[in-house]
Formats: C-alpha cells, structure tokens, sequence
C-alpha cells in the first residue's frame, strides 16, 4: 500500500508540472518551444521593422556603386542629380548622399537606380538600439 502512495505521488507531481508548464507557455510566447516560438519571435520582428525602419533623414541616402566605376562616373551622377558627397561610408564605393535639390528621398532614390553604375540607393534608416512604447 505504501509503495502504491509513493508512485500516485510521483505521478500526481509530475502532472502538475505538466499542466503548470502548458498554462504558462500559452500566456508567455517568449517561452514557447518550435513553431509556436518562431511565430511569437517573427511576430515582433516584423512589429520593430513597421515602426522603427520607416524613419530616416530627409533629404540624405546612401547609395553603392558597382565595382569598376571610377571617381569621375560617380562624381558626373551625383552632380547630375545635384547631390553632395556627405562622406564614403565605405570605400571605394558606398556613399551618404545630401540631397541639394528640392527632390524628396523617393525621387532620388528611383532616379539613382536608373543608372547602371549603381547597385543601390535606399534612404538614411534611422537604427534604434532601444525604443520605448508610448503607454496611454
């Protein structure tokens, strides 16, 4: 009879973990294991990149030129669409960009990539290490 006790305590026990362990993963997406993880995980990448990436500097973008253009094909599109050299980001071809005209960051951007020399424009991203919620 005693040994028959000790193995529905065992039991018992080992049921309440169970139970305990499935609540507290269906209220907290931060502890799932698998697929149940990977979309609570995806979930608030996907909610930092809406909010965070869409801001940038106006009127700055960077721009990457494809290797074997020369300094002076770089300097003919740049001047071409009345842009100014920030500074190389990365030599010898990334560069941050100040827009002089009164184009906006989309403009310059599809204008860019029109010329063949360049492998992409995208804007200034503006990169959050933290942000804080706005709790009304």
């Amino acid at each position: 009879m005693g040994l028959i006790f000790k193995n529905l305590t065992w039991v018992l026990i080992l049921l309440s973990i169970l139970v305990f362990t499935t609540i507290s993963c269906q209220e907290n997406p931060d502890i799932l294991t698998g697929p149940g993880k990977i979309r609570a995980v995806n979930e608030k990448i996907s909610g930092i990149a809406k909010q965070d990436y869409q801001d940038y500097r106006e009127g700055e973008v960077l721009v990457k030129f494809r290797s074997g253009v020369n300094r002076a094909e770089v300097e003919k599109i740049i001047g071409g669409l009345d842009l100014e050299i920030i500074k190389v980001v990365s030599a010898p071809n990334l560069y941050l960009l100040k827009i002089l005209s009164d184009s906006t960051v989309p403009e310059i951007i599809e204008r860019l990539r029109q010329f063949e020399g360049v492998e992409y424009s995208e804007p200034n991203y503006i990169r959050y290490i933290h942000r804080k919620e706005n709790k009304k």
